[in-house]
């Protein structure tokens, strides 16, 4: 049985790579399969390039991890989410 992604990893958790730390947490479960993208997120970091050349790469980089499907109902629910916990401070 094939394991499934457990977590996104979104452009502040990738942007924190380069910390010994973060890495160490991270990197064996991207090794693993166990960390995801989607859409929304390859948008974000895909904004942050400034040529062609790192676009692509960011691109290629990507496609390397599993994809989350990301459809409306997941949307919502997300931003319910959001609401809740903007409500708890």
């Amino acid at each position: 049985m094939a394991l499934r992604p457990a977590y996104l990893a979104d452009k502040s958790a990738l942007a924190r790579m380069p910390n010994a730390a973060v890495r160490a947490r991270l990197e064996p479960l991207m090794v693993d399969g166990l960390v995801a993208t989607c859409g929304i997120i390859d948008l974000e970091i895909g904004f942050s390039a400034q040529t062609a050349v790192v676009h692509r790469g960011i691109r290629r980089e990507r496609r390397s991890l599993p994809r989350a499907r990301i459809d409306d109902d997941v949307l919502d629910r997300a931003f319910e989410v959001q609401g809740l916990l903007a409500d708890r401070g």
